[in-house]
This record gives structure tokens, C-alpha cells and sequence, in this order.
């Protein structure tokens, strides 16, 4: 966000990004596409981490036990 902002970029806020996205989503369902579908971080997007799936995993798991 910070290196956007750098730049001069704006993120538009979530509910106007919801709504650029619907006529890329219904488009996607129309013709079967099932690549395109909706993935948004959240607030939490900061805490996300690299990692092959086997990582990830490992990690969520050793957080619980």
C-alpha cells in the first residue's frame, strides 16, 4: 500500500473494486471460466507469508499443537 501510495496510485475502497469485478465475474460464469472468482485478503493481508503449500500447512499445524 505504501509503494502505491508512492506513486500516486489510489486503491479504490473494497465496495467499488466488488463492483468493477462483478462484470468480470458474471462474465466468467456465463462462458464456464472458473478461473476467475473473487480473493480478497482483508485486513490481515500484512500477515500473510510465502511458502509452498507443505509449509504453510506444517506451520498452521505446529501453531495448534
Amino acid at each position: 500500500m505504501q509503494r502505491m501510495e508512492a506513486k500516486g496510485i489510489s486503491i479504490p475502497y473494497y465496495t467499488f473494486q466488488n463492483q468493477l469485478m462483478s462484470l468480470v465475474r458474471s462474465h466468467a460464469q456465463k462462458h464456464s471460466i472458473e478461473d476467475f472468482i473473487a480473493l480478497w485478503a482483508g485486513q490481515s493481508a500484512g500477515k500473510s507469508a510465502r511458502g509452498t503449500s507443505h509449509q504453510i500447512i506444517t506451520g498452521l499445524i505446529g501453531m495448534i499443537v
